[in-house]
């Protein structure tokens, strides 16, 4: 429903509030679209848009990685860090890198070496997280070089080796 002073297109996409939650109206698919209405703030981001200058970089410094390593490269260290960080603990819903649990990624000609942790060694995901890096780095290789997980349990891994965000979020830390 159109209200007052409401053109047809803000009408069926503008955010709506139930509950106090901000939720997007489903579009009416016969609605003329208005070029000239406001941009839907909950609409995916355009893939082929303009990178924004003022977004943060991704993360410097990591072991292993090289300097000068630029987001878009080549690099295989830099490609495995990327991939590791779609790789989630199936049981904290939290990516293996934002945790703490990877180590160290280097480079032993011609293999990607990864060396990550679990959270405690009778971890239900001590199986199948290795794997699940292996596989995220290797496909984000493109099978270009062979990819070694080895877990290692020195240093332990604490919840002070997560990432400041993710432990504010658990209450381990304030934000």
């Amino acid at each position: 429903m159109v209200g007052r002073g409401q053109r047809q297109s803000e009408a069926v996409t503008s955010p709506i509030s139930i509950g106090g939650t901000r939720v997007r109206a489903v579009p009416d698919p016969l609605a003329p679209a208005d070029p000239l209405a406001p941009a839907d703030p909950l609409a995916p981001a355009d893939p082929l848009a303009p990178a924004d200058p003022l977004a943060p970089a991704e993360p410097a410094g990591r072991a292993g990685s090289d300097a000068g390593a630029e987001a878009g490269d080549d690099d295989p260290v830099a490609v495995a860090w990327r991939a590791l960080g779609c790789v989630y603990d199936p049981e904290l819903c939290i990516d293996v890198v934002t945790l703490g649990l990877v180590y160290d990624i280097r480079l032993e000609p011609p293999a990607v070496v990864v060396e990550m942790t679990l959270t405690t060694p009778g971890c239900p995901a001590s199986e199948s997280l290795p794997d699940m890096a292996r596989a995220s780095v290797a496909d984000a290789l493109g099978g270009t070089r062979p990819v070694t997980v080895q877990v290692v349990w020195d240093p332990p891994w604490s919840p002070a080796m997560m990432d400041q965000e993710a432990a504010a979020a658990f209450g381990l830390r304030s934000p």
